[in-house]
């Protein structure tokens, strides 16, 4: 599956609808993880998702690190830079996944 078949299968169903979705934005061009000098805040959140602390008010994503593979990720990351922003392509992707796979907080997260 190619980058942008993904991004709307998965990511717009929440971040693409117009703030239906309680505490999302209305679009991911608003994502401050998207605009960062470097992609290590979206890798983890793509990779972890998010989850609150129980009874804690807040955003909750699925984590996609066990359905995507570093490859699949890079283009992901590099369609969104490119489609929700007016930034440069990230340097690197490939290796910030590398290394972000390596993290044990990132481990555990794709071995959920």
């Amino acid at each position: 599956m190619v980058a942008p078949q993904r991004a709307s299968e998965t990511c717009a169903t929440c971040h693409e609808s117009n703030g239906a979705v309680p505490f999302t934005t209305r679009s991911l061009a608003q994502h401050t993880i998207l605009h960062g000098p470097d992609p290590h805040n979206a890798i983890s959140v793509i990779v972890k998702g998010i989850d609150p602390p129980e009874g804690a008010p807040g955003g909750v994503m699925p984590a996609y690190g066990s359905l995507l593979t570093d490859a699949q990720l890079a283009d992901l990351l590099a369609y969104l830079r490119r489609r929700y922003t007016n930034e440069q392509p990230w340097p690197d992707p490939a290796g910030a996944i590398r290394d972000a796979r390596n993290q044990p907080e990132i481990r555990s997260a794709v071995m959920r």
